[in-house]
């Protein structure tokens, strides 16, 4: 279950690719998901991800201790994706999908899980679904800094508030990012990913 994502080209709205050529990009199936802070694009990955056959695990709330446990297991997820979501500052707790979340303990949860993925090479992409309501009191910021940055490749959905930045981020840092213009253009995007070629 390999694909190239140079084959992207043809079907996507806006590739933009800096420093880093997509051609030299590969991502494998089983994929693992989750969010960070309170998040829907994981959720909505899965839905795709299941009419499309490929093999999808989405655990909002999965430690370093058990992804490294999956990775020494049968059927290891071979790509990782990690949503942001909005994570609110200056309480002790937020509320994320109804259940209660220390921010300080979420990030350093995301943070762990990257530097495992990073440590056995694991590809990380960090998906961002833009479109949605936010003010200065919920942002996705904190979510996008603390994931964007360490990913392989970056994947906008419904472009909106944060493109800019995140063009911006792909620009300086050379990391690839790619825009699909909303939810069910998702699916041709993980066909040419994931998908038996």
């Amino acid at each position: 279950m390999k694909s190239v994502l140079k084959s992207a080209l043809v079907s996507l709205l806006v590739i933009l690719a800096y420093s880093t050529s997509l051609a030299t990009l590969s991502f494998e199936a089983p994929l693992i998901a989750t969010a960070m802070g309170d998040g829907s694009g994981s959720l909505i990955l899965g839905l795709v991800c299941r009419q499309l056959n490929i093999p999808y695990r989405n655990d909002l709330m999965i430690t370093a201790q058990q992804l490294k446990e999956l990775l020494e297991g049968p059927d290891r997820p071979k790509t990782l994706i990690i949503a942001t979501g909005i994570l609110i500052e200056g309480e002790a707790c937020m509320v994320c999908g109804g259940i209660e979340t220390d921010v300080a303990e979420e990030t350093q949860r995301v943070e762990e899980l990257i530097g495992l993925a990073k440590s056995m090479a694991l590809p990380i992409i960090g998906m961002h679904l833009d479109g949605t309501f936010s003010t200065p009191e919920r942002t996705f910021h904190l979510a996008i800094d603390s994931i964007m940055p360490h990913s392989d490749l970056m994947l906008l959905v419904s472009p909106g508030e944060y493109a800019k930045y995140l063009r911006d981020l792909s620009e300086v840092s050379g990391i690839p990012l790619v825009e699909v213009k909303d939810t069910s253009a998702i699916a041709e995007l993980l066909l040419d990913i994931f998908a038996e070629p």
